[in-house]
């Protein structure tokens, strides 16, 4: 109650203000997890309203009448909801193919009836106009580009901004996916699918909070230069935390990540029980073959190295970024079982894979 309320006022603070953008006369659809984004509805269409600061951005109004049907994404990780709510056939356009691994989308470029279209900062826009998508799906990276957002509101084309990355809870992360279920007139469908994750996600949780031992863990590797920590609030650490573990690098309690390089990473994690996350290494020799120094490390000297690479495609399309942000009781269960049964069999788990 106290949601609906906040937002209500928040409403009628920018009603007030001169110049405003149409808004949707409405009920506030629920929200449980996000601080994001709300969806506001009546009986003929949505609106989508982010979140910022405090404060409420417009987004796009869509007439319930007349949902996306050709949509453009700019990720993997958009396709991943559109896929969740067996919509696929929707998407007409990609960034760049070889970052997808679903299968019906790999088809369906294939025969031609998805298009590539270039990266958000090098977009192929004769071809984006050319395919009339009913909606374009993108971070809010895209917004910079002034000119192409007016051409698009010339073509009228319709911008979706969705910046769950942003979200630090993997709850909030996935909870996108009631705005696709909007988007795609699969309301229902959406919120079943999120109540289904949300109670394994949380009975996952509950299980987890009662260990008393909790393996120390490590993340990542260099790349370049620099290891890169995911700072303690991070999505990274809440996962970790949720799956029994304790968060090597918990001190650094923000939510970014912090560069590190290789001698620090060894004075303060040496002892980690647990290293996940290193990159795209899939073996120990691998692991050597780019430094030697990473023998030192306990998890390795152990054997305990577990990746999230098992669904990954030779193209270097990875399932764990296309449907983990949907399903983290799918993530939390595998890291569940990597904290508890460090000499688990890979055949259990379905995102990572044990290094040998």
């Amino acid at each position: 109650m106290w949601r609906f309320l906040f937002f209500a006022l928040l409403l009628t603070s920018c009603l007030e203000r001169p110049n405003t953008v149409r808004v949707v006369s409405q009920q506030f659809l629920p929200v449980n997890y996000s601080q994001s984004f709300t969806l506001a509805s009546n009986d003929s269409e949505f609106q989508v309203n982010y979140l910022l600061a405090n404060d409420t951005q417009y987004g796009p109004v869509f007439k319930k009448a007349r949902l996306p049907k050709r949509i453009v994404v700019l990720s993997s990780v958009f396709a991943g909801f559109i896929e969740a709510l067996n919509a696929s056939h929707c998407i007409i356009g990609v960034d760049r193919i070889a970052y997808y691994s679903h299968p019906d989308l790999i088809n369906a470029f294939k025969k031609q009836q998805i298009v590539e279209l270039g990266e958000e900062s090098q977009l192929n826009e004769q071809l984006l106009y050319d395919l009339k998508p009913d909606l374009i799906v993108s971070s809010s990276a895209l917004l910079k580009q002034t000119a192409l957002m007016e051409r698009c509101k010339q073509a009228n084309i319709p911008i979706l901004v969705c910046d769950n990355y942003l979200e630090q809870e993997p709850l909030a992360r996935a909870e996108w996916i009631k705005v696709f279920g909007c988007v795609l007139g699969k309301t229902q469908a959406a919120n079943n699918l999120f109540d289904t994750v949300a109670f394994n996600y949380n009975a996952l949780k509950q299980q987890n909070q009662l260990l008393n031992i909790k393996p120390k863990v490590l993340t990542d590797a260099l790349y370049s230069d620099a290891w890169n920590v995911p700072g303690g609030k991070s999505y990274t650490a809440q996962l970790i935390e949720d799956a029994g573990g304790e968060y090597i690098f918990k001190a650094f309690n923000q939510r970014f990540s912090y560069a590190f390089n290789l001698e620090k990473v060894i004075t303060l994690a040496s002892d980690a029980d647990i290293w996940i996350n290193m990159n795209r290494y899939a073996s120990k020799q691998a692991l050597l073959a780019a430094d030697s120094r990473y023998q030192v490390f306990k998890a390795f000297q152990s054997g305990q190295l577990f990746n999230n690479h098992k669904r990954e495609l030779p193209s270097g399309a990875n399932d764990f970024w296309e449907t983990g942000p949907v399903r983290p009781d799918w993530v939390l269960n595998d890291l569940t079982w990597i904290m508890a049964h460090p000499n688990i069999s890979t055949d259990k788990l379905f995102f990572y894979q044990k290094l040998e």
